[in-house]
């Protein structure tokens, strides 16, 4: 009997939903939730039973109430992901839906998207999540006749080497929940003025990329300190991390510190004074 035959079953039908989030690049950073009773494997994923439920889905067409609430226990994987930092990578989230003895395992997507945020009520954590759909929301052309770059710094059409911006530190002073990040590297004053607006990359020991920008920073001998956008999550003394030089969006830093000239995306040569006014060399 196919996924329709359960549905419209008034005995047979028995509804069991999947969830599945995805916050890294490897299978170990993939968990499957299920509010079954038992565990349940679907295509290659185990899904554990969990004290799991999701709101209802809106099919209205708008984007204005697409949002979906999942309830889950407060001690849940996902929500410590959320615990003190949002994480870098994007969580994602399939919702799969079919019947517990459907022998031809037929789960159909009911839904899609990811994790924006947590909160925490009493016992429960609370996934408030947004569908695939809202990318339609999100600004389109950027950029306009103006003199600096707009194009995001290593992106698609920066193109810039990345790894010649890199730069490997280790942490000078174990840190732990806070904004302000001390290595040992020794800056100059082109490091200085460049890394501000950089990142600060590492990899963590699940093998999940985090980042931070760099709000602010000041060397003092070998030591450099770094003023993060968020705060950081068990670094201890000693750990690796990546320094990756920001830009200032003009032609200076897009020439001298990033040798990219020919995709600098802005139009350095508008002319500043206003052809056209009421000024004449002959008054």
């Amino acid at each position: 009997m196919s996924f329709e035959g359960y549905e419209e079953s008034r005995a047979l039908g028995e509804p069991l939903n999947l969830y599945l989030f995805e916050y890294g690049p490897s299978q170990s950073h993939r968990m499957g939730l299920t509010d079954g009773e038992q565990t349940f494997a679907f295509e290659g994923v185990q899904y554990r039973p969990e004290p799991v439920q999701r709101g209802n889905i809106n099919a209205s067409g708008t984007l204005d109430r697409a949002a979906l609430e999942i309830k889950c226990d407060r001690e849940c994987e996902v929500a410590e992901l959320f615990r003190i930092y949002p994480p870098s990578q994007p969580v994602r989230l399939t919702v799969y839906q079919g019947h517990q003895d459907d022998p031809a395992r037929q789960f159909l997507v009911c839904w899609t998207g990811r994790v924006l945020n947590v909160r925490w009520e009493n016992s429960e954590a609370i996934l408030m999540c947004e569908p695939i759909s809202t990318s339609m929301l999100r600004p389109g052309l950027r950029r306009r006749y103006q003199i600096a770059c707009p194009h995001i710094l290593y992106g698609p059409m920066c193109r810039a080497n990345k790894a010649a911006a890199t730069s490997a530190a280790t942490v000078n002073t174990a840190a732990d929940g806070v904004r302000q990040l001390k290595v040992n590297y020794t800056l100059n004053a082109t490091d200085l003025r460049t890394m501000r607006g950089g990142t600060v990359e590492w990899t963590t020991p699940d093998g999940l990329l985090e980042a931070r920008t760099v709000l602010a920073v000041q060397a003092v001998g070998s030591v450099a300190t770094f003023v993060l956008s968020g705060i950081v999550k068990a670094m201890p003394q000693g750990y690796p991390v990546n320094l990756v030089r920001g830009c200032g969006h003009n032609l200076d830093d897009c020439g001298s510190l990033h040798n990219n000239l020919p995709r600098y995306g802005g139009m350095p040569w508008i002319p500043t004074k206003n052809p056209v006014g009421n000024y004449s060399p002959y008054y």
